[in-house]
């Protein structure tokens, strides 16, 4: 599958899950929060942008505007004195995590980029 392609699908997928999302949870009661809508989609365009991939470009804009339509309905976050200490136990893992995700992707990224031109079958 040619990779336009491949990142057109992956795009119109996570739409579709986002538009599925939305929907279900109107049903249930519970309100979204536009304002995760809109950082979502603040930094969607960027990466459209630097990768080239217009659906991301595309998709990034729909969140965007979602996002500020819905402006007066953003939601507050909790300051960090305000959360309970659970709160902060499982935000502070989850930033452990995402760190070390994100220091595991870029050296997979350095570590394969000086890798590929040594590579000999």
């Amino acid at each position: 599958m040619d990779i336009p392609i491949l990142m057109l699908v992956i795009g119109v997928l996570v739409l579709a899950l986002a538009v599925f999302f939305v929907i279900r949870i109107r049903k249930h009661g519970h309100k979204p929060n536009f304002r995760t809508f809109f950082i979502i989609g603040l930094t969607w365009i960027p990466l459209g942008i630097i990768s080239k991939n217009w659906v991301f470009t595309i998709v990034g804009v729909v969140f965007m505007i979602l996002g500020i339509t819905n402006k007066k309905r953003w939601k507050e976050e909790e300051r960090w004195s305000e959360l309970s200490p659970e709160a902060k136990r499982i935000k502070i893992i989850l930033i452990v995590i995402l760190g070390v995700l994100v220091l595991a992707g870029i050296a997979t990224y350095f570590i394969t980029k000086n890798a590929v031109g040594r590579i000999e079958l």
